[in-house]
């Protein structure tokens, strides 16, 4: 998981939280004012209703801990979400690490093999071909050897072929 996206997923989590506060604020804001209008337009029953207000009443004080108490542990959870989100992004970021180090241990390991293997390619060649190039070289000889046999054994070259030579070379 990239940084970034570690940034979305923290930063979508305390937007949650914050929507939670702000739904739950603008619930109790209209709450509000709904039960401030009806107490205007029903002010003369509320004499005869008193039983009826201190129930609400205490209804609305008995629910004010548990919705404190909700609000308290939306708040732990995205403290806790955020908390995690950090391990995660730790664990990340040493797996990464720990597999680039591999990586480059695998690719050290690769290119030394690639290496061993084309110096012992040459090595095999050479073996194999030497023998073959000696072969060679000898039977070239006999062949040159039956040549001049073939052509009237040996004869001494005369003096102008020998001097005709040794000018190219001088």
């Amino acid at each position: 998981m990239s940084d970034d996206v570690f940034r979305w997923v923290v930063a979508g989590g305390v937007t949650i939280a914050a929507l939670s506060f702000l739904a739950l604020g603008i619930v109790s804001v209209i709450l509000l004012t709904v039960i401030m209008k009806l107490r205007d337009k029903i002010e003369p029953i509320i004499d005869s209703a008193t039983p009826m207000a201190e129930d609400a009443m205490d209804m609305v004080a008995h629910l004010k801990p548990q919705i404190f108490k909700i609000s308290g542990q939306a708040v732990e959870v995205s403290k806790l979400v955020v908390t995690e989100a950090h391990r995660y992004s730790d664990l990340s970021k040493d797996f990464v690490t720990r597999a680039k180090v591999q990586l480059a241990r695998i690719d050290t390991a690769v290119d030394g093999t690639v290496e061993q293997v084309q110096e012992a390619t040459g090595t095999v060649k050479n073996a194999v071909m030497r023998p073959f190039r000696e072969a060679d070289a000898v039977l070239t000889g006999i062949r040159a050897g039956l040549s001049r046999f073939a052509r009237g054994g040996y004869r001494r070259n005369n003096v102008y072929s020998a001097t005709q030579d040794d000018e190219m070379f001088i």
